[in-house]
């Protein structure tokens, strides 16, 4: 039996529902972070993920050094103490007040006492009693590397370490708080006292004809202080000294001055004048130098002391002795002491014959004395010693400096040497009014205007009987410690001494400070 043919295909069914959905797959890898834009640019464009624009920040001057003597130390301070010691303060402006920034600062001392090579100090800077960290420590230990009246440095050239200088100034990052009043500045552990004010003593009681040690030992260094040898020299003053075993540093000199005698007494002519005194303090720095004078006896120039020349039967005038600033001049004088006037030949009443030589000054040379009667010593109306501002009269004035010199080398007495010196006596048989001589001469005048601080010029005291002998003729102020037997009698030579002092200058600080304020 065949299979009959196939059926038509049906119709296709329904879709069945979707599905439930299957869980989430893994979160991909992050993508990668972008590149930073540049910092403090104001404008700039920023790239992905960059940073905002920073602030430039503001200088606020807080002090300003305007000098080697801005200001004066705020308080003496002790050498050795380990106690801090302000110095220096300076009140805060209210720009940084409450406020970060990068502190800057400069400072230097000064002082005419100058530092020496190997001093040294600790210092530090404050707010109010707080103190600003400067590297690992709060204060900063310096020693100075060469003598100078600066420290720090000066011109810019650093004189110690650490170096510190305008251009290289301590910088340190600080916060300010808003109630801060004063920045600060203290030193302690000083190798030598520093003072506000000056204080000046002497350094030696006598005068030491001899040196121990040398400059360069100053612990031991006694600089000669008497000088006797006549005529002109020079003096540099002494960086230090040693008082007591201890090195001091000097601050200026004492000066003590004896005028030379006046020439006189043989058979023929009288005693000359005694001289005068003049003593004071100078101030001036170590290394200056000064021209001493010795006066001798009848030199007539000024670098031997003025005294008027000797002639045929007078005696010639007894030199000043001084100091001066330079060369011998007046307008250079620190101090001088008046020679005395020279002796001179008297015809009648005196036994022994002569008259004699008026006294070194003092303010005024003296007046020559004049023996009218036997014995008795009165004194010229006619002739005079220097004063202050002019020349003593006589036949013959003094000069500035100079003593009178006779002209016909005949028999006067010659005038002393002084700030002005003393006149001249009449020749063989001119009287001047006094009496019938050959007459002695007047002192030369003392000086002290030049000194930093008031001095004192004597005359020596004029005899009033007459004598022959050397002892009775002595200078002014033979008490002194300073004097030394025979100097500035009548025929003998003056003396100068020259003692350092010592002490301290005032010490002036100055103070730049700078704040970055960010």
């Amino acid at each position: 039996m065949s299979t009959g043919p196939q059926g038509i295909q049906g119709y296709q069914g329904i879709q069945g529902l979707q599905g439930i959905p299957g869980p989430t797959g893994i979160q991909g890898p992050a993508g990668i972070q972008g590149i930073a834009g540049v910092p403090g640019g104001p404008t700039g464009p920023t790239g992905p993920g960059s940073g905002g624009g920073g602030s430039a920040g503001v200088i606020s001057n807080i002090s300003v050094y305007t000098g080697p003597n801005s200001n004066v130390i705020a308080n003496a301070v002790s050498a050795g103490s380990s106690t801090p010691v302000t110095i220096w303060s300076n009140a805060l402006p209210n720009g940084v007040k409450g406020r970060s920034g990068m502190l800057s600062i400069f400072f230097n001392l000064y002082s005419l006492t100058t530092f020496a090579s190997n001093f040294a100090m600790d210092y530090g800077f404050y707010i109010d009693s707080t103190p600003i960290s400067i590297g690992e420590s709060n204060t900063v230990h310096y020693v100075q590397t060469t003598t100078s009246s600066y420290t720090n440095s000066s011109n810019g050239y650093p004189l110690g370490t650490p170096i510190v200088t305008g251009l290289t100034p301590i910088t340190v990052p600080l916060y300010i708080p808003p109630s801060a009043t004063n920045l600060v500045l203290s030193v302690a552990n000083l190798t030598s006292a520093m003072s506000p004010v000056q204080s000046v003593s002497i350094a030696y009681t006598s005068n030491n004809a001899t040196t121990s040690g040398s400059a360069g030992s100053p612990a031991t260094y006694l600089p000669q202080t008497l000088f006797t040898t006549t005529g002109s020299n020079t003096y540099t003053v002494p960086t230090q000294v040693g008082v007591g075993g201890v090195a001091t540093t000097v601050t200026g000199v004492f000066i003590y001055c004896w005028g030379s005698g006046g020439g006189g007494l043989n058979t023929y002519y009288g005693m000359g004048g005694a001289a005068g005194f003049s003593s004071g303090y100078y101030s001036c720095s170590p290394g200056t130098v000064l021209t001493y004078v010795v006066g001798s006896i009848g030199g007539g120039t000024v670098a031997t002391g003025g005294g008027g020349l000797p002639c045929a039967n007078g005696g010639g005038g007894g030199g000043f002795s001084g100091v001066f600033t330079g060369s011998i001049a007046q307008s250079n004088a620190i101090i001088i002491a008046g020679g005395g006037g020279g002796g001179g030949y008297q015809q009648s009443f005196s036994s022994p014959p002569g008259s004699y030589g008026g006294v070194g000054g003092g303010l005024t040379g003296g007046i020559p004395g004049v023996v009218v009667t036997p014995g008795t010593v009165t004194y010229s109306t006619h002739i005079s010693g220097g004063t202050q501002s002019a020349g003593g009269i006589g036949a013959i004035a003094g000069s500035a400096l100079l003593g009178a010199n006779s002209t016909s080398q005949r028999s006067p007495g010659s005038g002393g040497g002084g700030y002005y010196g003393g006149g001249l006596g009449p020749e063989f048989g001119s009287s001047l009014g006094d009496s019938t001589y050959i007459g002695a001469a007047g002192g030369g005048s003392g000086y002290i205007g030049g000194l930093t601080s008031s001095g004192v010029t004597t005359a020596a005291t004029q005899i009033t009987a007459v004598s022959t002998t050397s002892s009775d003729f002595i200078p002014a102020n033979t008490s002194s410690p300073y004097y030394s037997t025979p100097y500035g009698r009548a025929t003998q030579t003056g003396m100068v001494v020259i003692v350092p002092a010592v002490g301290t200058s005032p010490v002036y600080v100055g103070v730049t400070t700078k704040m970055l304020v960010t």
